[in-house]
């Protein structure tokens, strides 16, 4: 039983990890596959031992997962409120089924907490739409800029065109750019400094 436990365990930490980095890596093929097998193989395991109650488990796992979208992709509090009912859901029934179950929960949060945490503060920023507006023929006309060698920058001062937290959008010199706060979170309309460049994203803070 102890190597089943440790093995359902180490499974389910690898699929968090995997989800994450989905929303996080431009290695998003490749992580989702992993997420998804792993997900599947931690279901099957749960399934088979019957120890654990693998829907609700999941249904607190995409709750947190929404929760995390709202902080660094603002949606006017819907994409957090449907985190909140999922992940609510899935709390109550992992309360109700206990044992084994509220473990995993626990574990759960504290993976999904860590993963992030070591992502922005490796300097990543969440990038679900970056395919879109990479391939969008107007972004230049526009006044986007993404991807490009940002060094040219640094010390250069703007305004925050929307919140950083950490990740945002910036208006330097009538130009347009993602860029992320270090850390901290920035407002809207506040005064800003590049103090950086690291993996292409522009590193801003507050002045």
């Amino acid at each position: 039983m102890i190597g089943y436990e440790f093995l359902l365990s180490i499974v389910f930490i690898l699929a968090l990890v995997s989800l994450i980095s989905v929303l996080f890596s431009e290695k998003k093929l490749i992580f989702g596959i992993l997420a998804i097998g792993l997900m599947a193989g931690f279901y099957f395991l749960s399934q088979r031992f019957d120890t654990v109650e693998a829907i609700p488990l999941l249904a607190f796992i995409m709750g947190i997962t929404l929760i995390s979208l709202e902080v660094y992709i603002p949606s006017f509090g819907l994409i957090g409120i449907s985190g909140f009912i999922i992940g609510g859901y899935g709390l109550f029934k992992i309360l109700d089924a206990g044992g084994d179950t509220i473990s995993l929960m626990v574990l759960a949060g504290i993976t999904i907490v860590a993963t992030e945490i070591v992502y922005v503060r490796s300097g990543f920023r969440m990038n679900i739409f970056d395919k879109q507006i990479l391939n969008d023929p107007n972004s230049s006309e526009r006044g986007f800029n993404s991807k490009e060698d940002f060094s040219s920058l640094v010390g250069k001062v703007g305004v925050a065109n929307t919140a950083l937290r950490p990740s945002g959008r910036v208006e330097i010199e009538e130009d347009y750019y993602d860029a992320l706060s270090r850390s901290e979170f920035i407002k809207k309309g506040s005064s800003i400094e590049v103090v950086g460049v690291k993996d292409r994203n522009i590193i801003v803070k507050e002045i």
